[in-house]
Parts: C-alpha cells; sequence; structure tokens
C-alpha cells in the first residue's frame, strides 16, 4: 500500500498470467482489509492488478456502500452455509460428498481440482 500526497493510498497487486474473472471480488476484499486494518476510507483507495505478461493493468475503486454490500453477502454466505452443515466446527463432519462436483471452465484454474478429479480414497477433506 503506497500513500500518496494527496492523502489517497494505492495498493498494487503484482500477477503473472492472465486476468480472471473474481479480480472485482479481490478487490473488495482488499479494499475491506486496508479499511479495518489502516483505517483507510474506501473512496481514497484505489487497487491497480497489474498483470505484468499482458503489461495491462486493471484498476477498482469502491464507496463505502459497496464495500458494506459485499461484506454483507459474505456474512449471509457463510451464515447459510453454517445452516447446511451445522456440524461445520467439527471438521470431520465433513467429507466430500457434502460438496457436488460442478464442472466447467472453471475447472482449468481451481485450486481444488485435484479433490474432483482424483477423490481421496477415504472421502476425507485434507485439512
Amino acid at each position: 500500500v503506497q500513500n500518496g500526497e494527496d492523502g489517497s493510498y494505492l495498493l498494487l497487486d503484482w500477477k503473472t498470467g492472465k486476468t480472471r474473472e473474481g479480480a472485482k471480488e479481490q478487490a473488495l476484499v482488499y479494499t475491506a482489509y486496508c479499511q479495518q486494518e489502516y483505517k483507510v476510507v474506501p473512496s481514497e483507495l484505489s487497487i491497480e492488478f497489474w498483470y505484468l505478461d499482458l503489461q495491462e493493468r486493471v484498476s477498482f475503486s469502491f464507496t463505502q456502500e459497496e464495500v458494506d454490500a459485499y461484506l454483507d453477502l459474505v456474512v449471509a454466505s457463510a451464515n447459510e452455509i453454517a445452516q447446511m452443515y451445522p456440524d461445520y466446527k467439527d471438521k470431520h463432519s465433513l467429507s466430500l460428498s457434502n460438496f457436488p462436483k460442478t464442472e466447467g471452465p472453471h475447472c482449468e484454474t481451481c485450486q481444488w481440482k485435484e479433490l474432483c478429479f482424483g477423490q481421496p480414497e477415504d472421502d476425507e477433506l485434507p485439512f
């Protein structure tokens, strides 16, 4: 995070590879984090993803209302998951069968793809 002379802030995230869906959500998370940890007002923060291989920049800036709405969505999603899996605090109560596979283009970059296409024999989650 860089502090500008005018009191604004700039957060740079250097990226390798191509642009991906979800960049806006990642920038919203960064904004919420900067607000919480550094007391930065969202409207005074710009976020830039610099895609080195593409020599391209993507910029984001959010209002307080946008950050609040995103955080409300995150909380609502977490609450929904908690209701679906009341024993979620006990990680051993969940198995991969609780999370059905949904194949699509997103599979190519998914960090969990080995769970879908090479499911462990004991059906345990790997954490």
